[in-house]
């Protein structure tokens, strides 16, 4: 559930490649430049679709096979993070660092982002 209401935070087209398709196939070059989202959920956490994830991940690690499948999901997420933090940091500058040091990458709290 907590995952859908995030997808409701943000441009599915984009998130889905539907307007990189959409630009290519007219011609038209594609706008990279998107707007620093931090209202709603991302105004909590930087990145509420790992937080989901990791929700998910650990709220099902039952068995064995599930328990290996959470750890191999988290490092995914923690590596994913990273390089879409890099990516934040290109295209908003000062922006990027004052909401970085502002809001936690996955789970809201008062203490260190990592």
């Amino acid at each position: 559930m907590l995952l859908i209401l995030v997808l409701h935070t943000c441009d599915l087209r984009r998130l889905l490649g539907m307007a990189q398709i959409r630009a290519y196939r007219s011609g038209e070059p594609f706008e990279e430049d998107e707007v620093l989202i931090v209202s709603g959920f991302y105004a909590y956490v930087r990145h509420p679709f790992y937080a989901a994830g990791f929700l998910i991940l650990w709220g099902t690690a039952w068995t064995d096979l599930a328990l290996a499948t959470a750890l191999f999901g988290s490092f995914y997420l923690v590596t994913g993070s990273r390089f879409e933090e890099r990516r934040r940091k290109q295209l908003y500058g000062k922006n990027c660092h004052a909401y970085r040091n502002r809001v936690p990458a996955f789970f809201p709290c008062r203490g260190k982002a990592y």
